[in-house]
């Protein structure tokens, strides 16, 4: 039997040193494949790596400058899904843990401040291997 996920909901920036946005979802997907996650960047992507990512159940793609409300709506309606999920109805009292993915530091800054002032719980990562780390250790 799987362990119940500590994260509900993942911010994965696509341009990245190393491990790319990309990689990082394949290797989420491997484990978790109704984990939703939403996809950041700053950069156009072609209609096959969009189809890609459609195919590997994305969640949304957003492209930065990215407006703080627009995130927070987003993470709200996950965090209505998940509670569905989770059989919890609409308990706002139950915290959403988000991971975020990006190695810009002042995006994970500002996206991690906006969200836990809407009552989320944020875990901040720079890398798609420290994401992956996260999402395996069974910890926040």
């Amino acid at each position: 039997m799987k362990p119940e996920a500590i994260i509900d909901a993942v911010l994965l920036d696509y341009h990245m040193r190393g491990m790319d946005g990309l990689q990082t979802l394949e290797e989420i997907r491997k484990n978790d494949e109704g984990l939703p996650v939403i996809i950041i960047t700053a950069y156009e992507l072609d209609e096959k790596t969009v189809e890609q990512m459609k195919k590997m159940g994305v969640y949304k793609i957003l492209y930065k400058p990215i407006a703080m409300e627009t995130v927070t709506d987003l993470i709200v309606e996950v965090r209505k899904a998940v509670l569905f999920l989770k059989r919890l109805g609409q308990d706002d009292r139950i915290p959403i843990n988000v991971l975020i993915v990006d190695d810009d530091p002042g995006i994970t800054k500002t996206l991690g401040v906006v969200l836990e002032d809407q009552g989320f719980r944020v875990t901040a990562t720079e890398s798609g291997r420290e994401a992956l780390a996260v999402l395996n250790s069974g910890t926040l």
